[in-house]
């Protein structure tokens, strides 16, 4: 990947703790900046031993350089690689691990729960259907319409990502969701499923495709009345944070 980055806010971070490791997973087109508030909550809060947790947020390949970097260094394998690695590492040195996910993220985390013995996973805002009709055909017209570009430009302090995307990556991101949702029923770990109601992106019924699909014996539904897609800094965001951390505390 190009050594590049376009904000020192960007990188991936690391908070130190004791035995409970917290692997947080960014979306498609963001950075671990838009996890890092979620990520400090979580730290900042004591679990049953009286520890905090170990919080770890990744860099997915592709993000947070160039949006050139995106349609020649992401994909759905490298993604979905660097998911695993980034657990297996944490599991290394944490007795256990949970993985909270926001929208691409979310789909990884759900797929780590596949392959992996999480301990608790809470997809946020998991895409299983897309509002967008037309983000199927990204995988046709990839080669014509190389990327688009919001009207927005790129958000300050959290809000940080790139403002457009690789369109063929759209593709990858479908390939993820559908190999996410196949295997829904070999999830048994703890779940928490979060869903904003005024999602402008994933189409709500994607919280009960998940809620209803996995196999496990504890599991809640979060809907977020107030919120967008990037709930994760919105307005409800506090209640977020304590519904994610009184979940990990079990």
């Amino acid at each position: 990947m190009a050594a590049h980055r376009f904000s020192e806010r960007a990188q991936p971070f690391l908070l130190e703790g004791g035995a409970h490791g917290v692997l947080l997973l960014h979306g498609f087109t963001a950075t671990p900046a838009m996890m890092y508030p979620l990520g400090k909550a979580l730290h900042a809060n004591l679990d049953v031993s009286g520890q905090r947790p170990t919080v770890q947020g990744i860099l997915l390949p592709g993000h947070g350089t160039r949006i050139q970097d995106m349609r020649s260094h992401g994909g759905y394998t490298p993604w979905l690689n660097a998911a695993i690695d980034a657990f297996d590492a944490l599991a290394a040195r944490c007795d256990r691990v949970s993985v909270i996910g926001h929208s691409m993220g979310g789909v990884l985390a759900l797929l780590l729960a596949q392959q992996r013995p999480v301990h608790n996973v809470i997809p946020i805002a998991a895409p299983m259907r897309l509002c967008r009709f037309t983000a199927r055909l990204a995988p046709y017209i990839g080669w014509a319409i190389p990327f688009t570009v919001d009207k927005r430009g790129p958000g300050e302090d959290c809000d940080l990502g790139y403002a457009g995307m690789a369109v063929c990556r759209v593709g990858d991101l479908l390939r993820l969701m559908r190999q996410a949702e196949r295997n829904l029923a070999q999830i048994s770990c703890p779940i928490l499923v979060v869903q904003p109601i005024n999602d402008e992106t994933v189409r709500a019924a994607s919280a009960n495709i998940i809620y209803n699909g996995v196999s496990s014996q504890r599991k809640e539904l979060l809907w977020l009345e107030r919120s967008g897609h990037g709930c994760v800094i919105g307005p409800e965001h506090q209640q977020l944070f304590d519904a994610c951390g009184s979940f990990l505390r079990g």
